[in-house]
């Protein structure tokens, strides 16, 4: 079983986040992650949106928890059984995420390093090594030990969201076994509440797994309806109800405490309505956007990087040559994109059939899925 329109789902979260990123270097102090927030000037309603693209994060929950879960409830619902091989498991879920991860990592590393070196270079300064070579945040990265050397969540800007998805991968048997004797409901209720409670009363700890587990909780509970073959039947009043939900979350202050949950549940019911209506939905099967959604978690990892660099090159072109157009920023966009994919070809793609050998699951949507 496999839906484009997953694929598709991930692009489009990928290509938000990597035009929030973008945005941000463009507009360092209009941050949209804390109140309260302004439009730049300068800057329409329409094109500050890419301001809050960092809401593919929550899309990339909703999807990886759809994904992971998928090819258990299948295996459940055609046999009776869904007894999880926690070796296979753990086997897989390693070489989908850890090779690309650790390339990634040295990517990283390089940049920090490159970008002081053209920096002293440009201005006839020695270079001090020991102030861009952090070896503990590599150290702290390379084993998601970020919560125990914190500075570590500064190496790369979305390693926390990997440090999320180690620890729902962790506790995920535990989910299951608790889901197939107490029944989805309870869960389901459980982990709102941790969420609503730890967003009320936030932790010290940044990347805790019961503040964010319910918005992947919520891709499970869809992996389990399509599973079980019961259509969703959304009905119309749904569109507009998600909209307003959409809209209320991203631009009203009221909401920003409870962001993520009404994003992610939003994201949810409308990854139901695109997996039900796929096949009349075209626009979302487009081969470029299928294609960017299958190379995306390379995408996601090494963008960050790409655009300091990209970006301190352009600043250090433009102190020789001030003429140089301020759009010429942009160009990061799509090479970012193009480093993507052939970090893709290169480092994530040779590993992912390694898992394809364990065979003891149905093959769930592209369980490229992260």
């Amino acid at each position: 079983m496999r839906f484009k329109s997953i694929d598709s789902l991930r692009g489009i979260a990928a290509i938000a986040v990597v035009f929030f990123h973008v945005w941000g270097r463009f507009y360092p102090d209009g941050s949209t992650q804390k109140p309260p927030w302004v439009v730049p000037h300068g800057l329409g309603p329409h094109t500050a949106f890419f301001g809050f693209g960092y809401l593919g994060v929550n899309l990339f929950f909703v999807l990886s928890g759809l994904c992971i879960h998928l090819p258990q409830a299948i295996k459940f619902h055609a046999t009776g059984s869904d007894q999880l091989r926690l070796k296979s498991f753990a086997k897989r879920r390693f070489f989908r995420l850890y090779p690309a991860y650790f390339a990634s990592l040295v990517w990283t590393s390089l940049v920090l390093l490159a970008i002081p070196t053209f920096v002293a270079f440009a201005k006839h300064e020695p270079l001090h090594f020991a102030a861009v070579a952090d070896v503990r945040s590599f150290v702290a990265s390379a084993f998601f030990a970020q919560q125990i050397y914190p500075p570590a969540f500064n190496f790369n800007g979305v390693y926390w969201t990997l440090v999320f998805e180690t620890q729902f991968y962790l506790l995920y048997p535990v989910l299951l076994w608790l889901c197939r004797r107490a029944g989805f409901m309870w869960p389901l209720l459980a982990l709102l509440g941790c969420e609503i409670f730890f967003t009320v009363h936030p932790v010290s700890l940044k990347a805790f797994v019961l503040t964010r587990y319910f918005e992947w909780f919520l891709g499970m509970l869809l992996a389990e309806r399509i599973a079980s073959r019961k259509p969703i039947n959304m009905p119309a009043f749904v569109f507009p109800v998600l909209l307003a939900m959409a809209v209320g979350c991203v631009f009203t202050a009221a909401t920003l405490p409870y962001r993520d949950i009404l994003a992610s549940t939003a994201f949810a019911c409308l990854l139901a309505v695109c997996l039900e209506r796929e096949a009349r939905m075209p626009w979302l099967t487009r081969p470029w956007l299928v294609a960017v959604g299958v190379f995306s978690y390379s995408v996601y990892l090494t963008h960050v990087p790409m655009n300091d660099l990209f970006w301190s090159t352009v600043r250090l072109i433009r102190t020789r040559v001030p003429a140089l157009p301020q759009a010429t920023e942009m160009v990061s966009v799509p090479v970012i994109f193009v480093f993507g994919y052939l970090f893709f070809r290169y480092f994530e793609r040779p590993f992912l059939g390694a898992k394809k050998k364990e065979g003891d699951l149905p093959a769930g949507p592209r369980e490229q899925a992260w």
